[in-house]
């Protein structure tokens, strides 16, 4: 896919970007694993960071993606969990209104739970109009897109609920302005999707990368990756033509050049459904043949007419 190098990162202490937002005319990002509650502001203009925010008094134990809020706010999501043996992940609400220079705050943070058990997660993502928070979880066969509570709580544990499936390796995430369309990447391609039906809308194949994690939206709808490693590079993706048309609503439905793949939301039968549904009909279709012919062959009444 065609794409332009924005900049590259100056700063040495940022060493594993795993998450990418756009606000302001900055770009923020944080660093993956075990690394501090540092929120990173960064001038596209020069690579160079501009601000840094220490978010929390308290250790993070995964820190893995970022989006932008409704507010002047950037959300940090602590959801990283290789072992699946957490009990609960958390997200932290971080103001960004003047996010230049060094400052340290204690940010609110929301306890959330999954409702089938702990997942590892990388992808964070926060509507741009209603500030809902969804979290995406991270399977190789797949991935289940969770809706937190409409209203978070501090101080107590705030339930998850399944939205709808997607496929892929996913990796981060982000929605677009109009909150209707969101994009999905994995380490070597992104899909765009349908909010909240989560229907295919198109993918894209995206420029070979250390280690691709982090995908952003900006306000006006433009699209940026960005990988782990020491002085990176952040591109911008240059969409299609028909997959912009198609964002744009100028497409009612998936590009031309591939039929849509409807993801699999929780409300609808799976396969093994549809299969039971098959068998039943077949026993049904041999029951009544079998009856046909027991009543075919019954000797008749030379009364009956």
């Amino acid at each position: 896919v065609d794409h332009r190098t924005v900049f590259r990162y100056t700063d040495r202490d940022i060493t594993e970007s795993s998450g990418l937002a756009v606000r302001g005319g900055l770009f923020f990002t944080v660093n993956d694993s075990g690394a501090g509650p540092v929120l990173y502001a960064v001038d596209p203009r020069s690579g160079d960071t501009v601000g840094t925010t220490t978010y929390s008094e308290g250790d993070v134990s995964d820190v893995e993606a970022v989006a932008p809020g409704p507010g002047g706010v950037v959300w940090v999501g602590d959801i990283g969990d290789n072992d699946a043996d957490r009990p609960s992940v958390d997200v932290n609400r971080v103001p960004v209104r003047q996010p230049r220079g060094e400052r340290a705050l204690d940010a609110d943070r929301y306890a959330l739970v999954y409702p089938d058990g702990p997942h590892d997660a990388e992808t964070l993502l926060v509507h741009p109009r209603t500030g809902r928070v969804y979290v995406v979880s991270k399977r190789i066969v797949g991935a289940t897109v969770y809706a937190a509570p409409a209203t978070l709580r501090r101080g107590t544990v705030n339930r998850l609920a399944p939205l709808g499936h997607v496929p892929g390796l996913v990796t981060d995430g982000a929605f677009f302005p109009d909150g209707k369309h969101i994009v999905l990447r994995s380490y070597g391609g992104a899909a765009v999707y349908t909010f909240p039906e989560l229907r295919e809308v198109g993918d894209l194949d995206l420029p070979r990368q250390e280690q691709g994690e982090a995908i952003a939206v900006d306000r006006t709808g433009a699209v940026f990756v960005g990988t782990e490693g020491v002085y990176t590079d952040v591109l911008e993706i240059l969409l299609p033509a028909p997959l912009r048309a198609a964002l744009d609503g100028d497409l009612p439905t998936a590009l031309p050049s591939a039929e849509p793949r409807p993801a699999n939301p929780v409300s609808e039968p799976t396969g093994e459904d549809e299969d039971w549904l098959w068998v039943t009909g077949g026993i049904l279709l041999v029951a009544l043949a079998g009856w046909l012919v027991l009543r075919a062959s019954r000797p008749r009444s030379p009364h009956s007419r």
